[in-house]
């Protein structure tokens, strides 16, 4: 695993309900794909699409009190996004070969 990815990491770790899903992955060696699920009676859900920083949150898409959200801070990515979030359950996200998508484990 490339250093930089270490954060992500650490943050799967201790992520708050995420008992049935914790996962991360690097897309293209230069974004980063957080999937989490839980069973807690609110945010049960999370899917956020990063830049190669924790701090660089480009979209996200969780359940709150107030129901579904969903917003990308940077528009050009709504398309990626979308595609990931629809495919979560096909190894390459539904991004085919012209990306690289590689699982880190936490």
């Amino acid at each position: 695993m490339a250093p930089e990815w270490a954060p992500f990491v650490e943050s799967a770790r201790v992520a708050p309900c995420s008992d049935v899903r914790n996962r991360l992955f690097v897309i293209d060696d230069a974004h980063v794909f957080v999937d989490r699920a839980g069973s807690c009676p609110d945010a049960s859900y999370r899917q956020e699409l990063f830049g190669r920083t924790v701090d660089h949150v480009l979209c996200e898409k969780h359940d709150s009190i107030a129901g579904p959200m969903k917003k990308c801070s940077e528009p050009g990515y709504e398309a990626l996004f979308e595609t990931i979030t629809t495919h979560l359950e096909e190894p390459d996200l539904g991004l085919g070969a012209s990306h690289t998508v590689q699982e880190l484990h936490p």
